[in-house]
């Protein structure tokens, strides 16, 4: 493959990365490839997932994650393994973030930057031009049909293990130099992903929420998680989801609590509390708006029906919030 890409200029990343292109697997590929051949990694940072911030939205990391700066500085506020710190990461560097890692992203300074998130079931590579706020959405975005391949999940393995133990660190750098690579053929030879290229992000926004229905959550915070634009947010839950950005997760929150409610004993003060709700009166009247029925009732519903033995039909939902 031979990048088309007319040099390493930090201008030329920030034109190519900003244009329109039909094939995002191909421009992906073709970006990554000529950022390998510039600027090879030389030096792997680390985030961590203790010392989180007090206050401020902050993401965490579900799933491993790695970001490569293409041109200017990347700046993250994150833990390092000795406290919250600020890195301006530079090309030729990487920031390897461990499952459950926090970092802040920090929109000041002009920067075009790669990054590449493995999860569970894809890989999703993307690549984002940023100014002084953050960008509408990924301008380059695109998803594997498959994980990656398990010589590339045992480097992922060894990266996680060197990082917590401490030890070893300088082997960092060839193993997420190898990663890249793997990884990269697999980008090469994937297929296309038929449909919206948001989707994948729009999926892994909803594997996020499920996560982490029981912590605040709201779309700024979302939006900081996955470095776009809170429109961009809302945008994505209207087009694959046909709902909002709220009312999503406020019915994934009360599908949680009716678990709650029929295999606990817990007070609705309790499950309230547990499923994210920090006022157990509005739990109580969302919880009536989605299900026909208060939380205590339903509660009595279906233990009447588990001592019974009688099926009932499932309580339709109501309109949106």
């Amino acid at each position: 493959m031979t990048p088309y890409l007319p040099s390493s200029q930090g201008s030329d990343f920030q034109t190519f990365v900003s244009t329109p292109h039909e094939d995002q697997r191909r421009a992906l590929a073709e970006l990554f490839a000529t950022q390998m051949a510039c600027y090879p990694i030389e030096r792997v940072h680390v985030a961590f997932d203790s010392q989180r911030p007090a206050e401020g939205h902050f993401a965490s990391t579900r799933v491993p994650r790695l970001s490569l700066p293409l041109s200017g500085r990347h700046p993250f506020e994150l833990n390092r393994g000795d406290g919250a710190e600020t890195v301006r990461l530079v090309p030729g560097e990487a920031l390897f973030m461990l499952p459950g890692a926090w970092r802040r992203a920090l929109f000041d300074e002009e920067r075009t930057h790669t990054a590449v998130v493995f999860e569970d079931t894809y890989i999703w590579f993307f690549a984002q031009h940023c100014g002084p706020t953050r960008p509408e959405q990924p301008q380059l975005c695109f998803h594997t049909a498959t994980p990656v391949v398990p010589e590339g999940l045992d480097l992922l393995h060894a990266l996680m293990a060197i990082a917590r133990s401490g030890r070893n660190t300088t082997e960092t750098v060839p193993l997420v130099r190898s990663l890249l690579r793997i990884t990269l053929r697999q980008l090469d030879d994937s297929p296309a992903v038929h449909g919206d290229a948001g989707e994948a992000l729009w999926k892994s926004m909803c594997a996020y929420i499920r996560d982490r229905y029981a912590l605040p959550l709201d779309r700024e915070s979302l939006a900081t998680a996955f470095e776009v634009h809170p429109n961009h947010v809302s945008r994505l839950f209207k087009r694959h989801g046909n709902e909002g950005y709220n009312r999503f997760l406020v019915r994934t929150r009360l599908e949680k609590a009716t678990a709650l409610l029929q295999h606990t004993a817990l007070t609705i003060e309790d499950i309230a509390l547990q499923c994210g709700f920090n006022d157990d009166n509005y739990f109580r009247f969302a919880f009536r708006r989605f299900f026909g029925a208060s939380p205590g009732r339903f509660r009595q519903q279906n233990h009447l029906r588990a001592f019974t033995g009688q099926n009932s039909e499932r309580i339709a939902i109501d309109e949106a919030l």
